[in-house]
């Protein structure tokens, strides 16, 4: 005798789960994602923010940290809270005024559930260039500014960052930051490199290393730490050769990319380190 399949429907499913993922994030339960944006952390569940996002599914699968920390630069902090109170209650309330700033963030962030039909410019893909990038735990990401003027628009490729070579773990310390490398914006600079700073641990006095205090990686080599730490802490608008207008993730990856192609090597004492 043939046995009957029964189907069983919840009919407030949608609810429940709109009710539950507001509840854990209202009750700081189970965070395990820090965003940065400005003076501003954000704490949110990474599996959230992938089911309602390609960018953020995309780019967090690829790191292996349990409990990592993406800063966003460009972005306004507000705004990226409104953002991520939509993606968790799936409404948010926004100043008419400020409506296309917030929505050109969320095109970048590629949130569903918002419009995406935005007029987009085209961009200069770059390729794998042997073994002179960094293999990025986190991607570039282009300031939402609605009130840039430019020509045409730099994107790294996202696939391709992810499939290039690793050099974090030996000394390059050979390879530091010239004047005009990546320098165009002194107080960008300025900025990084003090949210870099905050993440660097004092000399251990016993074994003398520096740590990182976002992740396990250490060095004897403060510059190297530094290096580890823009590479997989901290997303930038990218570094453009002013050569051959390729981006760069980091200021060390923009300086290695001109000393071997560009031949614009330096004697090291009129290099500068950052």
């Amino acid at each position: 005798m043939a046995s009957n399949t029964l189907a069983l429907h919840w009919t407030e499913h949608e609810s429940w789960l709109k009710k539950g993922f507001s509840r854990l994030r209202r009750d700081e339960e189970f965070f395990d994602v820090t965003l940065a944006c400005g003076p501003r952390e954000i704490r949110a569940h990474r599996v959230i923010l992938s089911a309602c996002s390609p960018f953020f599914r995309t780019h967090l699968k690829n790191i292996p940290h349990h409990n990592p920390f993406l800063y966003l630069k460009g972005f306004r902090p507000d705004h990226l809270e409104s953002i991520i109170s939509f993606i968790y209650n799936g409404e948010v309330r926004i100043h008419s005024e400020e409506l296309e700033e917030f929505l050109a963030c969320a095109e970048e962030l590629k949130v569903h559930g918002l419009p995406q039909n935005r007029p987009t410019q085209p961009k200069v893909i770059i390729k794998e260039e042997e073994d002179d990038f960094l293999n990025d735990g986190v991607p570039i990401v282009p300031r939402a500014d609605s009130s840039r003027k430019r020509s045409f628009k730099q994107e790294v490729d996202e696939e391709d960052m992810f499939h290039l070579m690793d050099h974090l773990a030996g000394d390059h310390s050979g390879f530091a930051l010239k004047e005009e490398d990546g320098r165009g914006d002194a107080s960008k600079n300025k900025q990084l490199d003090a949210e870099i700073a905050k993440l660097i641990s004092e000399r251990d006095p016993n074994t003398e290393i520096f740590s990182c205090l976002r992740c396990p990686y250490s060095s004897l080599n403060k510059d190297n730490l530094k290096k580890h730490i823009e590479a997989r802490h901290f997303l930038t608008d990218g570094y453009t050769c002013d050569t051959c207008g390729r981006v760069f993730k980091t200021r060390e990856t923009l300086a290695k990319h001109k000393i071997k192609l560009h031949k614009e090597g330096e004697p090291r004492d009129k290099i500068m380190k950052y």
